[in-house]
């Protein structure tokens, strides 16, 4: 557990899922899902939709998605829905707001906003 001035910080994991989420990898994204899902630390998916950068249908996705990530006990989507992140600045501006919800509300009851430690983004956005 991390402390800093006597609170514990909290986790989070961004997964940015585009067409190479798990292509190439040589398994290294694959274990550290695993890892941090072991750990109890939440994962937000965000779901790249702008083909110039990746964006595919969810259904690839889930496709070239590793089979034990899919089933218990990892089960990377059934928790949560991933949140769709576009390209036009006005769709984009929500995206945003919508993850940074989901990662305040996965840390309400224990830590505020600016105590919250973010696991970067798999990949480029």
């Amino acid at each position: 557990s991390i402390h800093r001035e006597g609170r514990a910080k909290a986790k989070v994991m961004i997964l940015y899922l585009n067409n190479k989420v798990f292509c190439g990898q040589m398994n290294q994204l694959h274990n550290t899902v695993k890892l941090i899902r072991d750990e109890g630390i939440p994962i937000i998916l965000v779901h790249e939709k702008d083909i110039n950068k990746g964006g595919c249908s969810f259904g690839d996705i889930i496709t070239q998605t590793p089979e034990d990530l899919k089933h218990d006990p990892y089960s990377l989507y059934a928790h949560d829905i991933a949140v769709s992140l576009y390209s036009a600045k006005r769709y984009q501006q929500v995206s945003l707001r919508q993850i940074l919800k989901k990662i305040v509300m996965k840390h309400t009851d224990t830590v505020s906003y600016n105590n919250t430690e973010f696991i970067p983004l798999v990949g480029n956005i």
